[in-house]
């Protein structure tokens, strides 16, 4: 569950000497936070296990819905993207593509915000740990990205 690089210091699950930028994002969310932000990762990848990208849109930040399909649906995208025309079809087709590596659950390790935005640090057994963007939607986090950005 070690991060990508493989530089992992002795003795820590997560997380290296190089991922302080991430690790040291805003603050540590407050209990009411920290508690959505988990519940929206923890439900994210649970639509993304499940292959529901449907699901997983309705917590995905709105631009995000807005733009996936611009951004991934069409070239330059991935060739495995090319023809999804709303964000429902870009995340079922991402999910599917990474099946096998979300099958494990999200472990959600820490939840940093600045303002509206907010880092959730993650770790899975299948895809290492990482950090996954939200954005305060209203009164909801959103998932902002596809899925967890790898840590540095």
């Amino acid at each position: 569950m070690l991060d990508q690089d493989r530089d992992a210091a002795a003795g820590d699950r997560y997380y290296d000497g190089d991922d302080g930028e991430i690790r040291s994002y805003g603050k540590a969310a407050g209990a009411a936070d920290a508690k959505t932000i988990v519940s929206a990762v923890e439900r994210y990848y649970a639509a993304a296990a499940a292959g529901d990208g449907a699901r997983a849109c309705a917590l995905t930040y709105y631009i995000d819905v807005e733009t996936l399909p611009e951004t991934y649906g069409q070239p330059p995208g991935p060739h495995w993207l090319q023809g999804a025309h709303s964000c429902r079809a870009v995340l079922a087709r991402v999910f599917a593509h990474y099946r096998r590596k979300l099958s494990a659950p999200v472990v959600v390790t820490a939840t940093r915000v600045q303002g509206n935005h907010a880092d959730a640090l993650v770790g899975f057994r299948t895809l290492g740990a990482g950090y996954v963007k939200l954005h305060r939607e209203g009164h909801a986090w959103k998932v902002d990205g596809l899925l967890a950005t790898p840590l540095p």
